[in-house]
């Protein structure tokens, strides 16, 4: 009975440090993958690239061929939106809102044969200085990284300085008008800290086609028809509620 009573104390004594050793050890909380479902705002700088496609007519006759105008420049802006993610699959709404620093200048000569040997030419400025997309957005969470894809309703400011010369005559006309198009592109985001991300996104806006009209007298009108693209690639940093 004393050798039982003995083992006993032993084997207690030599537990109390172990249990001690045991409460001693950090307690690490379980890591979980990052939620996307919720709110989220940021801002986002950008490089824009854009194409105009663009032909001159005098009475409904083209008298320069068709010609395009690179504009070029920077933009920056802000984004607001929602998402809502379902295992891997994440759906959202995002709306932004950017100004921008992107035009052009070109001069066309005049088309052979339309002019009649007279000197004929048009000179041009194309400037975007706001536009703004609102579009859903697919996406695909692995973690703390999220691909998506995104499409929708893009509108801009396009303002147009364009000067027509027709021998001894010459018009000018200064134009400003909003167009509506539409928006499509796919991005990368990361969260690299609690609550914020970094994404990285390419965007191709389509604003359509339009005429302007202005008359020289004594000339007929003089009718500029322009398509508008435009091709973003932006990054930016965005806070998630």
């Amino acid at each position: 009975m004393r050798r039982i009573a003995t083992a006993f104390l032993t084997l207690t004594a030599m537990a109390g440090p172990v249990a001690a050793a045991d409460l001693a050890l950090p307690q690490l909380a379980p890591i979980s993958a990052p939620v996307w479902t919720g709110f989220h705002i940021g801002v986002d700088a950008a490089g824009g690239f854009g194409n105009s496609r663009n032909s001159f007519s005098l009475a409904g006759i083209q008298f320069a061929p068709t010609f395009g105008n690179s504009p070029r420049g920077a933009v920056g802006g802000i984004e607001a939106g929602y998402d809502w993610q379902a295992g891997p699959l994440v759906l959202g709404l995002a709306a932004d809102f950017s100004v921008s620093g992107v035009r052009g200048t070109r001069t066309a000569p005049c088309g052979g044969g339309v002019c009649a040997g007279l000197p004929v030419s048009a000179t041009y400025t194309q400037k975007l200085p706001w536009f703004g997309t609102l579009r859903p957005r697919v996406g695909y969470a692995m973690g703390s990284a999220l691909l998506y894809v995104t499409g929708g309703y893009a509108y801009a400011s396009l303002e147009t300085d364009a000067t027509a010369t027709f021998g001894p005559f010459s018009a000018t006309h200064n134009g400003s008008e909003t167009r509506n198009g539409w928006a499509l592109g796919a991005g990368a985001e990361y969260e690299f800290a609690t609550h914020w991300t970094a994404k990285l996104e390419y965007l191709h806006l389509d604003l359509g086609r339009s005429s302007s009209n202005w008359t020289p007298a004594p000339l007929p009108p003089i009718t500029n028809a322009a398509h508008f693209d435009l091709d973003l690639v932006r990054a930016g940093v965005n806070y998630h509620f």
